[in-house]
């Protein structure tokens, strides 16, 4: 997690925190950088390590929004065991509704 750190930092965003390990990681960015910072982040380690990974990034205010949104926030009773996801690509939304119709 520290590499992964030093990357983002190495890519020019700054406030850089680890969240629970899992790869999740807070930034700060600058209106003015230049490129898709999914894109950009996403490419660091597979042009240093070889290794690739997925990377979808959101801002703040769609992550308030996605909280705020919560259909749950009043039932859970241990908001630790909440589990979020976002699509990299909003329209693959129609593939998960059978999902959701399943008891």
């Amino acid at each position: 997690m520290a590499d992964l750190r030093a990357l983002v930092e190495d890519l020019g965003y700054a406030d850089v925190h680890m969240l629970l390990n899992r790869g999740n990681v807070v930034f700060t960015a600058q209106r003015t950088t230049a490129g898709d910072s999914a894109a950009r982040i996403q490419n660091g380690p597979a042009t240093r390590t070889g290794v690739s990974a997925q990377v979808t990034v959101i801002s703040a205010v769609e992550l308030a929004a996605a909280v705020a949104d919560n259909p749950l926030l009043g039932v859970a009773d241990n908001s630790s065991r909440l589990l979020v996801a976002f699509l990299a690509n909003p329209a693959d939304r129609s593939r998960l509704m059978p999902l959701a119709k399943q008891e």
